[in-house]
């Protein structure tokens, strides 16, 4: 532009002409930046620190503004997200300690607390809980592995509790075999607490109504049983039956 300055100047070129070339050397400058701009942001940078595990373009592809490339996940600080029994879950408070185990690494624990807690249940009566654990660098969990949780509570939960084993079905859709007059009869129940071991029976179940532990794959509802042992379990119900039909 400086030359089109002193032809202006000198009176060789008019203000018109000397004004289109300097609209253009204005549009070139800003073109300039524009693409200095793109150019810089070729270098994609993550938001966070962890591992590419999911890449969704190639090298020499085109993709357009916003795209997604790839997906990279953090295993330092992981989520764990849990179904609490309605029983339980008002016993919990956000910043709570749990202890997190994965069959993975039998015998070590992982240090989590409780970061939410979901305001509503599900059909069964189940809060999902979030708990945010950081990764143990010598066993380290991977993304997606099955972990439990376990809390401790300053009340234990109390009720009627039965032996996992009883269960005829799964947890969704319990049911127990009840010995009335030495005939098994199938009974559907509602659980709540599960602490592992045993389940807490919230409704279908009556203190002192023994069930069946041992043998309910031989079993039918309405079968004639005979009683080889009987024990106490815990909430002072009669859980623990054996039976042969």
């Amino acid at each position: 532009m400086e030359r089109y300055e002193r032809l202006l100047q000198g009176g060789a070129v008019t203000q018109e002409t000397y004004q289109k070339y300097k609209d253009q050397y204005t549009t070139a400058l800003l073109n300039t930046k524009q693409q200095q701009r793109v150019l810089g942001n070729g270098a994609v940078i993550a938001p966070i620190s962890g591992y590419v595990y999911d890449k969704k373009v190639e090298n020499g592809e085109y993709v357009a503004i916003g795209a997604v490339i790839a997906s990279v996940i953090n295993l330092q600080d992981l989520k764990l997200v849990v179904n609490v029994p309605e029983q339980a879950v008002y016993q919990l408070k956000l910043g709570d300690k749990a202890s997190v185990t994965a069959q993975a690494f039998p015998g070590v624990s992982f240090s989590g607390s409780v970061h939410y807690i979901s305001p509503k249940g599900d059909d069964l009566h189940n809060y999902p809980v979030e708990i945010y654990l950081t990764n143990n660098s010598k066993n380290q969990l991977k993304a997606g592995t099955l972990a439990n949780a376990n809390f401790t509570f300053k009340q234990g939960v109390s009720g009627l509790f039965i032996p996992r084993r009883a269960l005829v079905g799964g947890a969704d859709s319990a049911s127990v075999y009840v010995v009335q007059n030495n005939v098994a009869r199938l009974r559907k129940i509602r659980l709540g607490y599960d602490n592992g071991d045993q389940y807490q029976v919230l409704d279908g179940l009556k203190q002192g109504e023994p069930v069946v532990v041992n043998g309910q794959l031989n079993l039918t509802n309405g079968a004639k049983v005979t009683v080889n042992q009987k024990s106490g379990a815990q909430g002072k119900a009669d859980t623990s039956v054996a039976v042969n039909p």
